[in-house]
């Protein structure tokens, strides 16, 4: 019966103490945080202080939202968001503080990282005064990278289209921010970075140069 009870008592502290599969997943809010680039990661090492924390020099790389990533379980984690208050000045989405979570073991953890995000009066006039819509049009260069496949695509509110090549026109596209993002199959030819563009009454229709850079280009 010792025996028993002792093998009992070493199974629920080993579970509850040394098991590492435990979970964070963040979720980034509102949208248009996502769209112009807003990440999160672990980053221990500004806690101010390391009681609690398994590992106080950990530092992940950075996640989109929605991401999960494994973590030892019975430990604070600090979450740093990226601040992103100068990639989208018109929406003044004020910086979020890194915040702490402890992760028991076996636990996956859920946390909305919640801009505040306020439009500017000169966005809402746009909003309210013109619905209309816009165009976004890419071209890419060299030539030799289009007959290697390259091409782009656009993600925003709800919408997320198909690849295009060089030349095509995005048309309908109401007023907004929107991610352009590039692509190419060829090793030794590097797209360009995504693109983050804003359609309004003031600049409704929006041409792109996309320049691919390599050896193989």
């Amino acid at each position: 019966m010792k025996k028993s009870f002792v093998f009992i008592f070493f199974a629920f502290f080993y579970s509850n103490v040394f098991a590492t599969e435990s979970y964070i997943t963040v979720q980034i809010e509102p949208e248009v945080a996502v769209i112009v680039g807003a990440t999160w990661r672990i980053n221990n090492t500004l806690a101010e202080e390391v009681e609690g924390i398994l590992n106080p020099d950990l530092i992940t790389s950075w996640n989109s939202s929605n991401d999960t990533i494994t973590v030892q379980g019975g430990s604070f984690y600090i979450i740093e968001v990226l601040d992103i208050s100068q990639s989208l000045p018109s929406h003044d989405c004020k910086k979020i503080l890194p915040y702490k979570l402890f992760v028991r073991s076996s636990q996956t953890v859920m946390s909305t990282a919640d801009y505040e995000c306020v439009v500017s009066e000169l966005s809402e006039r746009v909003s309210t005064t013109t619905p209309d819509s816009g165009s976004i049009s890419v071209t890419i260069s060299p030539q030799s990278v289009n007959d290697k496949g390259a091409m782009w695509k656009v993600v925003g509110f709800n919408i997320e289209t198909d690849w295009f090549e060089s030349g095509k026109k995005v048309e309908g596209l109401e007023f907004g921010t929107y991610r352009i993002e590039f692509k190419v199959s060829t090793p030794g030819c590097n797209a360009p970075e995504n693109q983050v563009v804003n359609l309004d009454s003031l600049s409704p229709d929006i041409s792109w140069e996309a320049d691919y850079v390599g050896p193989n280009c």
